[in-house]
């Protein structure tokens, strides 16, 4: 099977397309053929050899769309447990981890859903809003921003969007738009979604909520405001209700372009440089 590999870490030249023996699923595992996976920025730090303790060869890739015996599904695989990236033509994976992928649905959009979604979903069960309450979410441009953006708003939270995009963001549910620099008032709660920084839990009120999506941006606690941070896994709940909500045009997401596997380097170079929406890589 063809897989893009990471030779050694590195800028996106470290990433060659390669043939690997197919991998074999184990109990409680099936193989997915796959379709469509992404490239997302935890992936890219990987590669650029910003997290510790990794060795390289290795493949890259959280999420994917793709099919089981001839059946479409979605799904990710918690990557930094398994080490087993999705960026391949075939993956191995716990049956926990991947949902069916309802008819109609474009399996490239699809891609972008489970590991996104579902940091989202989670980071806002550790903020903790409810219905009336206030929140910033941080990055709400980008896809786990885009997504807390609507689950929130859906659920009656009251949210300011941090984002240079005002009227995507807008569209998504958020009631005001602000720029970085921009932050008045206090919040019920943040969600820091495009790590603005430890410092901005000065605009969370006492006793509120500050989320991070990264362990080593978390704010030293003040004023009785809770600080925690998301670690994402897989929930077949969580991803279900993502996909069904996709699938009825409740919850939207953006593709930046659809990419073959064979043009991974291309892929990366333009995510480094910065681009709205997510790239998908298609085998």
């Amino acid at each position: 099977m063809r897989v893009i590999e990471v030779r050694e870490f590195g800028g996106p030249e470290v990433l060659s397309l390669v043939d690997r023996p197919e991998p074999v699923a184990a109990e409680n595992e099936v193989l997915v053929r796959v379709h469509a996976s992404t490239v997302n920025p935890v992936d890219r730090a990987v590669r650029a050899g910003r997290i510790p303790n990794l060795t390289a060869p290795l493949v890259l890739g959280w999420e994917f769309a793709g099919t089981v015996d001839g059946s479409a599904v979605v799904g990710m695989v918690p990557w930094f447990v398994v080490r087993r990236g999705t960026n391949a033509e075939f993956v191995a994976v716990q049956r926990e981890w991947l949902v069916p992928l309802p008819d109609g649905v474009d399996p490239v959009a699809a891609a972008t859903l489970p590991l996104s979604g579902q940091t989202a979903k989670q980071a806002l069960d550790l903020v903790g809003v409810q219905a009336g309450q206030s929140l910033l979410v941080t990055g709400a441009g980008g896809s786990v921003g885009g997504f807390a953006v609507q689950l929130a708003s859906a659920a009656g939270v009251h949210v300011t969007a941090m984002a240079s995009d005002a009227e995507y963001v807008s569209s998504l549910g958020a009631k005001s738009v602000i720029g970085r620099g921009d932050v008045q008032g206090q919040f019920d709660a943040i969600l820091d979604a495009g790590l603005a920084g430890p410092k901005l839990i000065s605009a969370v009120r006492d006793g509120g909520a500050f989320v991070t999506v990264n362990e080593g941006a978390k704010p030293t606690p003040e004023r009785d405001v809770r600080v925690d941070a998301v670690h994402t896994k897989p929930s077949l709940d969580d991803l279900d209700a993502i996909v069904t909500a996709y699938a009825s045009g409740r919850l939207h997401t953006r593709v930046a372009d659809a990419v073959p596997a064979a043009n991974a380097v291309e892929a990366h170079r333009r995510a480094d440089a910065g681009i709205q929406g997510k790239l998908v890589l298609t085998f």
